[in-house]
């Protein structure tokens, strides 16, 4: 089956990746939360198919969990919360995401709006790498991260304690580079969308740190920015 061309709906301009036909039908909408998203928010992350995973021994209880006061990217489909992006940034231009999606949205769309979602992050604000922890008990988080193009960096041993036990815990990570490679012969063009992102929203520190780098790389294939 061939793939068509589709792009999640966003805040913001966004590039085409290719998926199933049957998924173009189902791009999400991404939205970054409010105030008013956050009981959802709480609902969301609390649902046993999804706080098992986010939690640990080291966490707090379930009913003191709250998102509030973090940032957070939204996953809407005809306009309900079906799942959020949860980010920490660790610095400026490093954040770690939980990622906390409903069954309902798992499959073709999750990894639909994760691809999306590193198009906007990687686009729109000074994210540079976007890390992520599983533990090594989680194998298909590892698999979705892995097809959204993380790579696992190193491995924590007994990083991740639940119920008692120990477990390894693997820490993922995809660069800016990474993210522009994933579009095979159009990187160039995904690198020119890059650069005048940014210039159109003003982040200018960015936009001076990685123009000269593409600029070496792709030379006129960059074109005017």
């Amino acid at each position: 089956m061939r793939g068509v061309t589709t792009t999640a709906t966003w805040e913001g301009a966004g590039l085409p990746v290719v998926v199933d036909p049957a998924v173009a039908a189902i791009a999400p909408t991404l939205r970054w939360a409010t105030l008013d998203d956050v009981p959802t928010l709480n609902d969301i992350a609390r649902h046993p198919s999804i706080w098992p995973h986010i939690h640990n021994d080291d966490s707090a209880p379930i009913d003191d969990f709250t998102v509030e006061g973090r940032l957070a990217l939204t996953v809407r489909v005809d306009d309900v919360i079906q799942g959020f992006y949860l980010f920490d940034a660790l610095t400026p231009t490093v954040w770690d995401v939980h990622t906390c999606l409903l069954p309902e949205l798992r499959g073709a769309p999750a990894l639909v709006a994760s691809i999306n979602t590193l198009d906007m992050l990687f686009t729109t604000t000074p994210l540079e790498v976007l890390t992520t922890s599983i533990p090594a008990t989680n194998r298909p988080a590892a698999h979705f991260a892995t097809a959204c193009g993380f790579r696992r960096m190193h491995t924590i041993p007994d990083g991740w304690r639940q119920d008692g036990t120990a477990h390894p815990l693997d820490r993922f990570a995809i660069d800016l580079i990474s993210w522009l490679r994933a579009a095979d012969g159009e990187a160039h063009a995904r690198a020119r969308h890059l650069l005048h992102s940014l210039a159109e929203r003003g982040l200018l520190d960015k936009l001076a740190r990685w123009h000269s780098t593409l600029v070496a790389i792709y030379g006129s294939m960059i074109g005017g920015v």
